[in-house]
């Protein structure tokens, strides 16, 4: 189930551009703390 979830949030085209979404990052405001989780096949696709 986070599998699923996780795809549908990183994977698809962007909301602002034409493009594919290079992937998303999670902050925690009250930590002080931020990640992103990277498309994978937004890597692919641009060699990187």
């Amino acid at each position: 189930m986070i599998s699923i979830y996780h795809d549908y949030i990183i994977q698809g085209e962007s909301k602002l551009y034409p493009v594919n979404r290079e992937g998303v990052v999670i902050r925690n405001n009250l930590k002080n703390m931020s990640f992103k989780v990277i498309n994978p096949i937004f890597l692919l696709e641009n060699d990187e």
